[in-house]
């Protein structure tokens, strides 16, 4: 998370000139900036996802599961192959989305120690439910300051 509010100015940032390297203080100035946006639109998704109670990876785990073609499931192991998470924080996680019933658990046929998940009625209604305001959220502009 960038927690700057006020950037840092281009005169600041070229007094240490031999620090920029190849980089123009212009450069580093446009990158911070981008860094700043991109944090303020964070917290905004965050905000979003917490007034419909559910966190940012939840809504991560129910999407990655929901976009898949040719069938309505993953295994754990595709799970965290797509979200950058720790396996605790994703085990914990989906474990969570279980007992708050947006995900279904199942054996696969073959292996019953495979575990897959699918997203229960509960699991699609709430993510169809969170779409337009999180698109809403993404585009707005009041985060992009």
């Amino acid at each position: 998370m960038f927690f700057l509010k006020a950037l840092p100015t281009e005169a600041m940032i070229s007094r240490h000139n031999e620090d920029l390297g190849p980089y123009t203080g212009a450069e580093i100035l446009s990158v911070l900036t981008d860094l700043r946006r991109a944090s303020v639109r964070i917290r905004s998704v965050d905000a979003y996802f917490a007034s419909h109670g559910l966190s940012f990876l939840k809504f991560m785990i129910l999407i990655v599961i929901d976009r898949e073609d040719d069938r309505d499931w993953l295994q754990y192991s595709e799970i965290a192959d797509r979200i950058d998470v720790s396996k605790p924080v994703l085990t914990r996680t989906i474990s969570a989305l279980v007992d708050d019933n947006y995900l279904d658990v199942f054996g696969a046929p073959a292996d019953k120690r495979i575990k897959r998940y699918r997203l229960t009625p509960s699991g699609q209604s709430k993510l169809q439910g969170l779409m337009a305001g999180y698109f809403s959220v993404l585009m707005s502009e009041d985060n992009s300051t």
